[in-house]
């Protein structure tokens, strides 16, 4: 559902489409928002416990390691193959992610709140000028 969203939003600059320029003739094109991308965890390793060590890990010293591991289940990445296809030709990209999701605590504690799904979700995807 993301991705088709976010196909739908650099439709809009198809030619032709209300008289825009096409998305591929622009020197600089920034699409931002709240894409509202959460972890799309496997079954095996949604449980608290896997989760809450996958966030601490984004913490620690080697955080790459962690953040790693979170960034495989990200949905908008993991959907990446899909999206790209629709947004090579535009030479549209997103930036490396260097920094946790964002995630709920437990009020009054450090603790994650499985209640709600960690996410990177503000993210910003550009083609720089060629």
């Amino acid at each position: 559902e993301h991705h088709a969203q976010l196909r739908s939003a650099v439709r809009c600059f198809d030619a032709g489409s209300h008289g825009a320029i096409p998305a591929g003739d622009h020197d600089v094109l920034v699409i931002a928002g709240d894409m509202n991308s959460h972890l799309g965890l496997p079954l095996g390793a949604s449980s608290y416990d896997d989760v809450r060590a996958m966030l601490k890990g984004c913490w620690a010293e080697d955080s790459q390691t962690g953040l790693s591991e979170l960034l495989q289940h990200d949905q908008l990445i993991s959907g990446m193959p899909e999206l790209q296809e629709s947004l090579r030709p535009l030479e549209i990209v997103e930036g490396s992610i260097g920094f946790p999701p964002t995630f709920c605590l437990l009020e009054g504690s450090d603790e994650y709140d499985p209640a709600h799904d960690p996410a990177w979700s503000g993210r910003v995807l550009y083609k720089e000028a060629s």
